[in-house]
């Protein structure tokens, strides 16, 4: 039997932080999965017009197709609905429900398109957000403060932190702000329905364009990140404690359509360089794969130059993927993001 709570604000963080750490263990933020998911859906043809659009696709579809990989507005969404139908089951938090949101932000102040998607409980005096972007756990804020997210990495192994504000607008409405290093690049969070927040969000990004050398239109690159629990707190990577053990995101990949490449970034210092992963390390430098970055991190990086049948793609993927698959990447995965490069660009 649960314990009684210091306060209201501690009962619904605590149901808050239960349904964060319950989705990151069994999600990956990913804009690979959904991409792939739409690029093989039928088009609609339109005979007045004779053109061809889109299906419209509702998150439950999408979710269903992709999980346990998805964007931020799909996991978004399943947090969002998980944490309203925990707190209705709670007589004395009921009311605290319809105070649950999706909200969206774009990228800059000087943006329109949306960008990125949270959840998030407006209360009268706190709110509660969960946002695997930023944060492993959820994160409290009272009206007018601010709370600073754990650190995180870029693929450059640049060190950031989000900071985010709860605030009382004039009017009486309240939103979170989130304030970057430039503070006057502070962007608000919005509400948006299921169906703006799916096409503003994951068909827009689906259908983003960069061109490849030769002024080729390719698909922009597309990133997927993996969570695991590790044996030692690392010194290097941020890093929480769930059940007792800690709990970090150990592998990013990019999948780049427009320089014919796969990037797989792992920790360094934290894991690779372990006396036990050492073999690996050898081996990733005897193909030609290694990056070292920082002591935080180092990049494997495989160019499809040819075939990947074909050496020394063959021999370079195969130390990818024995890589990945210590940090959950499943080698059929790994495959699909590489094919996905050589049907959108052909053979090289």
């Amino acid at each position: 039997m649960t314990a009684p709570f210091p306060s209201t604000e501690d009962h619904i963080y605590y149901i808050a932080n239960s349904i964060a750490q319950y989705y990151i263990e069994r999600t990956n933020w990913s804009t690979w999965h959904f991409w792939d998911y739409y690029r093989r859906l039928p088009l609609l043809r339109d005979e007045a017009t004779g053109t061809e659009r889109a299906q419209a696709v509702s998150a439950a579809q999408s979710w269903c197709a992709t999980a346990p990989y998805g964007s931020c507005v799909d996991i978004a969404l399943q947090t969002t609905t998980a944490l309203r139908h925990a707190l209705y089951r709670v007589p004395e938090l009921q009311h605290y429900a319809s105070h649950v949101r999706t909200l969206a932000r774009a990228g800059s102040a000087n943006q329109n398109d949306l960008t990125h998607c949270i959840t998030a409980l407006l209360a009268n005096s706190f709110c509660v957000v969960i946002d695997f972007s930023c944060n492993h756990e959820a994160m409290m804020i009272p009206l007018g403060g601010s709370v600073t997210s754990m650190p995180y990495h870029n693929m450059h192994g640049d060190e950031f932190r989000d900071q985010l504000r709860y605030l009382e607008l004039p009017g009486g409405a309240r939103t979170i702000q989130r304030v970057p290093a430039n503070p006057r690049d502070a962007t608000f969070f919005h509400e948006h329905d299921e169906a703006s927040l799916i096409h503003m969000i994951n068909v827009r990004l689906a259908n983003e364009l960069e061109n490849a050398p030769g002024d080729i239109p390719v698909p922009k690159t597309k990133s997927v990140k993996f969570q695991t629990y590790l044996d030692e707190p690392p010194r290097y990577i941020p890093w929480v404690q769930f059940n007792g053990r800690p709990f970090a995101t150990t592998l990013r990949m990019k999948i780049d359509f427009a320089n014919r490449k796969v990037l797989m970034q792992v920790p360094y210092r934290d894991w690779l360089r372990l006396e036990e992963n050492r073999y690996l390390l050898q081996e990733a430098r005897n193909v030609g794969i290694f990056e070292r970055v920082n002591n935080a991190a180092c990049n494997l990086v495989v160019f499809l130059t040819r075939p990947r049948h074909r050496s020394p793609i063959r021999q370079q993927l195969d130390v990818m993927a024995r890589i990945g698959v210590e940090h959950d990447l499943d080698e059929d995965q790994l495959l699909r993001m590489v094919d996905s490069i050589y049907e959108e660009r052909g053979p090289p």
